[in-house]
């Protein structure tokens, strides 16, 4: 507990002048009046410049100019301090006694927050402020084995301690993302920019950034940061890129005036340089970054966690990527294969005329498409040029010499410069008790800044794409209409009058079609049973195979009818034996149904006819 001192109000008050941490003064000048007191009585020459707001400072300033003694006193700032004891109420107390003032609680909490933001800012040099790591593994590969080409992006840190975290992203020998550098900032504006980028300049040895092509979103700083016009170098611009302007001019004069005012050489391929071998518009290799599901998750973790995470996530993703350079098959890897495939599938409706020393006209049909040269790796369609990846007018040259298009593919994409990228290896670290002291005083978490803009919870989908949420398909609850009985709310199958109107419909049928045969007399063969017409309805389990019996042929139905008539019985329950008797017996008596039925139709035929001749 802090002791009670006496408060003054004046020198003549003082009989023995002490000055020690915590006394209490009226005001700031009973405070100098103390302290010149006690000056001489010391024998001292104490100087007070000018007061700072809220504070008053005393100088030691006699022969020795050089005295450290220096004293300060501040309105309550002490007990203000965030995080401690002195209570509102007690404050109050000490305002309406001292100084006769009815302060409001929120001028009093004002007041407290002020007085915080004064302590703290008292540690600004040992505050969190950023954070630059470009790993050397990481510094390394980029120089030796990628395409001089960086991508520039920053996300939100979406811990309690909000911040940034910036990336530098480049491209493998398969098309990959290659993770330079990244870093951790207060905000993303042009200040912080500048910061990383001088960073990294140094870092890559980039003392005039010529042939370096950087990607960026260009916003918030970036574009004012790099110090050149973000985009590629204009190599040769194209008469078609005239032609297609004119056409974008016609259909839409607003998006040909917003192309109009940005260099074609940051957004139309005719006009990109072909040095770096890219043809990439977008900036996705950094939103894949920040897609990430480990970067994900790191994101939402304390700064220390999120910079071991990411530390942990390049280190395995470097012996990934070694083990499987191990595994190619090609001296290609697998994505720069699978384009090459595809455009060998295009190249046959091209046929190549050879001109000499490697020169070939492409052509489609007799009609002129490009040119080609082998030697010197190009193409008119600038495809290949840009890329360094044979197009399909360069493949179909490259059949007729009966040579691999593989081998006309532009060093960049080879097993070795991908060895290049990943061949050194990333160590890890000891734990925090063997790091060496530095004996400076430990960091004080960063002060929290609002950002700028919302914070991205989804990433940037492309133009036409379909939302998650869309591309479900609701289920649709449509009502069921029975065949037999046509009533909604069941199907066939479960359909409770199935077998009752499968009976009805056959004997309909039956009756249509023929006459009702004579009785004859039953067979002898035929065994007498008790069963009735109920006993030989259709199985409600076999409803399809009614609908079937119901529309067989006419003699199938005479065999039907026939076992109804003699009480015949043919359940799978009976023996075999029983079974052949019951259907030989049926066939039997359908057959003399059938003769008498046919005798009773010429019976009438010849009928009919006399009387027509007869009325004739």
């Amino acid at each position: 507990m802090r002791p009670n001192y006496e408060l003054y109000d004046g020198v003549s008050d003082f009989k023995e002048v002490k000055l020690e941490v915590g006394q209490v003064f009226t005001s700031s000048k009973v405070f100098k009046e103390v302290t010149k007191e006690y000056a001489i009585r010391c024998g001292r020459v104490i100087w007070f410049p000018c007061n700072e707001k809220g504070r008053v400072k005393g100088i030691c300033k006699g022969k020795n100019t050089n005295c450290p003694w220096t004293i300060w006193a501040s309105k309550y700032t002490n007990q203000l301090r965030p995080g401690g004891n002195f209570k509102m109420s007690d404050f109050l107390g000490q305002l309406r006694k001292y100084y006769v003032v009815q302060p409001s609680r929120s001028q009093v909490y004002r007041a407290k927050l002020k007085a915080g933001e004064i302590i703290e800012g008292s540690d600004d040099k040992n505050k969190f402020k950023r954070i630059y790591i470009c790993f050397n593994a990481c510094k390394q590969g980029w120089l030796h084995g990628c395409r001089k080409i960086i991508g520039l992006d920053a996300c939100h840190v979406k811990a309690y301690h909000k911040a940034q975290l910036m990336w530098a992203v480049g491209i493998d020998a398969d098309n990959g993302y290659y993770l330079i550098a990244h870093a951790i900032v207060e905000k993303e504006c042009h200040e912080s920019w500048s910061w990383f980028l001088n960073l990294l300049k140094e870092d890559l040895n980039l003392a005039d950034c010529l042939g370096i092509t950087f990607m960026t979103d260009r916003q918030k700083g970036l574009v004012e940061s790099i110090g050149v016009k973000c985009g590629r170098q204009q190599d040769q611009p194209q008469l078609n890129f005239q032609i297609c302007m004119a056409e974008i001019k016609k259909l839409n004069e607003k998006a040909w005036k917003w192309l109009n005012e940005i260099s074609p050489s940051q957004w139309s391929k005719s006009h990109f340089s072909v040095y770096p071998k890219c043809d990439m518009t977008l900036n996705n290799l950094c939103e894949i970054v920040n897609g990430d599901r480990e970067v994900l998750q790191a994101r939402n973790s304390p700064i220390y966690s999120l910079l071991e995470m990411l530390r942990i996530k390049i280190m395995n993703r470097r012996a990934r990527r070694t083990a499987e350079i191990k595994r190619w098959y090609k001296n290609i890897g697998l994505k720069i294969s699978e384009i090459l495939d595809l455009e060998a599938k295009k190249s046959g409706d091209f046929v190549a005329h050879w001109g000499g020393d490697g020169h070939y006209q492409v052509s489609n049909n007799q009609t002129p498409i490009a040119m080609v040269n082998l030697k010197e790796k190009n193409c008119t369609c600038r495809k290949w040029n840009l890329t360094g990846i044979p197009c399909k007018h360069a493949i179909a040259a490259i059949y007729t010499e009966s040579e691999d298009p593989s081998m006309y593919v532009d060093i960049y994409y080879h097993k070795e410069t991908q060895m290049k990228c990943y061949g050194d290896v990333m160590y890890g670290i000891k734990m925090e008790k063997y790091w060496t002291k530095t004996g400076r005083p430990p960091l004080v978490p960063p002060k929290i800044v609002k950002q700028p803009g919302r914070p991205k919870k989804l990433r940037i989908r492309e133009i036409g794409e379909i939302p998650p949420s869309q591309r479900k398909f609701k289920q649709v609850h449509k009502s069921y209409t029975c065949s037999a009985c046509k009533q909604e709310g069941h199907n066939y199958k479960s359909c409770f009058k199935r077998a009752e109107l499968v009976t009805r419909i056959s004997k309909k049928k039956t009756t249509q079609s023929i006459k009702s045969p004579s009785p004859q007399t039953e067979s002898s063969n035929a065994p007498e049973t008790d069963h009735g017409e109920d006993d030989v309805e259709p199985d409600t389990d076999h409803g399809e195979d009614d609908v079937e019996v119901a529309n067989q042929d006419f003699f199938s139905e005479m065999i039907r009818q026939t076992a109804i008539e003699k009480n015949i019985d043919f359940s799978c329950t009976l023996d075999t034996e029983t079974w052949k008797e019951n259907m030989m017996s049926t066939l039997h008596s359908a057959m003399e149904n059938f003769k008498q039925m046919l005798q009773n139709l010429q019976n009438e035929t010849s009928v009919t006819k006399n009387k027509k001749k007869k009325t004739q």
